[in-house]
């Protein structure tokens, strides 16, 4: 019984030994989605009683509004953060795109 209790520790050691590793390029990534200026982190971090070293607690608190197009909602703001998506316009913009692209293709033939 001893042997598999040892077994069984060893086991669990290695799992959470894996579970951090594997965390770490989701961490990085986010630390990336986050200013760079340490006294931003601090402030948010005691704004919202988090720690300032947590990528994944200040994501939860400020996600919704990372840099790039990319946003972290609680579960209960979902419904808030979702806009209709529309295409209105959508092919006025393609013609302007297609009317560009014809004119640069004469140009680069006549010249």
């Amino acid at each position: 019984m001893a042997r598999h209790k040892k077994r069984d520790t060893a086991f669990r050691l290695h799992a959470a030994r894996r579970s951090r590793t594997s965390a770490k390029p989701i961490e990085a990534f986010l630390w990336g989605l986050l200013p760079d200026n340490a006294a931003v982190s601090d402030r948010w971090a005691r704004k919202f009683q988090c720690s300032a070293r947590n990528p994944f607690a200040l994501i939860s608190h400020v996600g919704e509004d990372c840099a790039g197009a990319v946003q972290f909602v609680r579960l209960e703001r979902v419904e808030v953060c979702i806009a209709p998506v529309s295409f209105e316009g959508v092919d006025h913009y393609a013609e302007i795109y297609r009317e560009v692209g014809e004119a640069m293709h004469d140009l680069s033939e006549a010249g």
